[in-house]
């Protein structure tokens, strides 16, 4: 007798599967970016978070004010610093369900499953960002512009802006699309609700391009790490989506590898695209948009771009090879969940090895995981303030041209932990 499961179980059984595994290992140490979000949330209050903190930041207010109401109630634990953006990629989930049923993909569940175990966005669910919380919004966005919900287009375009800048080039890109097929109304509603996003935005976008000038040319560095338009940066977007955030030794195996892999989603996405046109240009749009945008200013980040899981996720479901694609996913998910070689830097052992009354030298803005795990450490900015002998977290100098040899110091001793590490200085001695 043949055993029949209803869809509804089966969306059922798929959700909950993907919740579970967003959880593994959701308690691993956060890094810097999720170390601003923690400090924001402590040290803040909702009116600060936009006068005093955000004019100092790169990112829109939203996601802040969001999270500074959610940590009310749930705390500042890894897990609940994390648990909106696994909650708001189980939604953007969903609506690539809805999606896939309004665009009479027979396969609508598997449209789900390819988002929901997509490397990158496994990886993100874990992060205490903004960005899952932007791919969610786009998703209701480009829902409601197949419906010709023309309100809740604007209203869904106005929050993505506020809440990730990188979400204009997703705007535009259909936008663009709809400019195309004369479908005026939607690219009026568009238009309306970036239009007033950007209005509400100015005075304090106006000041953080301001800030970002400066820092731009304070730290020589700083545009390579932002992204800007090189080979490299350009396929590592492929890349990343196809096998998400890891890399092992020995390099040519991982490079055959994830080429292979690449290469075949590829060929997939490009097949797709013949039966789906939008969903391609909705994919490689933004991309060429925000490659242009970065000769002006560096973005040019896989990150910047989560977005285009949504319309990749739907084209990879047109394949009949689908099966096999969630597949290959899941193994490359739980490659990454399942060995903490490619978590996150571990702050939480660093901060362990630290005396609660320890004075630790190095870059302040970039020791925020270090006040989450171990507030009561004094910190010293190395740049202006040194002794004979420190304890130094040498995070980001590279970024600052920071070297002991700069300063006459010779290192000591040093103790590696993931991705960071603790160095003692001492003052070179001069001989005469």
């Amino acid at each position: 007798m043949r055993l029949r499961v209803s869809k509804s179980k089966m969306a059922w059984f798929m959700f909950i599967g993907a919740f579970c595994l967003y959880l593994i290992h959701s308690n691993q140490s956060i890094w810097l970016d999720e170390g601003v979000t923690a400090r924001v949330m402590r040290d803040y209050g909702f009116f600060d978070i936009i006068t005093k903190f955000s004019p100092l930041d790169f990112h829109p207010p939203l996601y802040y004010v969001f999270m500074k109401v959610w940590t009310t109630a749930a705390g500042h634990s890894e897990i609940a610093l994390r648990l909106p953006s696994m909650l708001f990629a189980l939604l953007a989930g969903g609506v690539v369900y809805c999606i896939a049923k309004e665009l009479k993909l027979k396969h609508a569940l598997s449209a789900a499953s390819l988002f929901l175990l997509q490397p990158l966005i496994v990886y993100y669910a874990q992060e205490a960002r903004m960005y899952l919380m932007a791919v969610f919004l786009l998703s209701v966005m480009y829902y409601c512009s197949l419906k010709k919900n023309y309100v809740g287009i604007g209203i869904a375009a106005a929050l993505s802006v506020m809440t990730f800048y990188g979400s204009i080039f997703a705007i535009a890109a259909l936008l663009c699309w709809h400019l195309w097929k004369q479908e005026y109304r939607s690219v009026m509603a568009l238009s309306m609700g970036t239009g007033v996003a950007l209005i509400l935005l100015f005075p304090l976008l106006s000041v953080q391009l301001q800030n970002a000038q400066t820092q731009l040319g304070d730290v020589g560095l700083w545009r390579s790490v932002l992204g800007t338009v090189t080979i490299k940066n350009l396929l590592l977007i492929p890349l990343k989506f196809a096998v998400g955030r890891i890399s092992f030794a020995p390099k040519p195996l991982y490079w055959f590898l994830s080429g292979i892999w690449v290469l075949i989603l590829g060929v997939l996405v490009y097949l797709a695209a013949r039966k789906n046109r939008e969903l391609f240009f909705l994919v490689i749009a933004p991309i060429v948009l925000g490659a242009l945008a970065s000769f002006i200013t560096p973005l040019l980040s896989y990150f910047r771009f989560l977005y285009i899981a949504v319309p990749l996720s739907l084209l990879l479901a047109y394949s009949s090879k689908r099966a096999y694609i969630v597949l290959g996913f899941g193994i490359w998910s739980l490659t990454y969940l399942l060995f903490p070689l490619f978590h996150r830097e571990d702050w939480k052992s660093l901060s362990t090895a630290l005396s609660p009354i320890e004075t630790v030298y190095g870059v302040p803005s970039s020791l925020d995981p270090l006040r989450y795990y171990q507030d009561s450490v004094r910190i010293q900015d190395i740049r202006t303030t040194r002794s004979t002998s420190m304890v130094v977290i040498p995070y980001t100098f590279p970024l600052y041209g920071i070297t002991p040899e700069h300063f006459g110091y010779t290192i000591t001793k040093i103790k590696q932990y993931r991705g960071v590490s603790i160095e003692y200085w001492r003052k070179k001695v001069e001989n005469k």
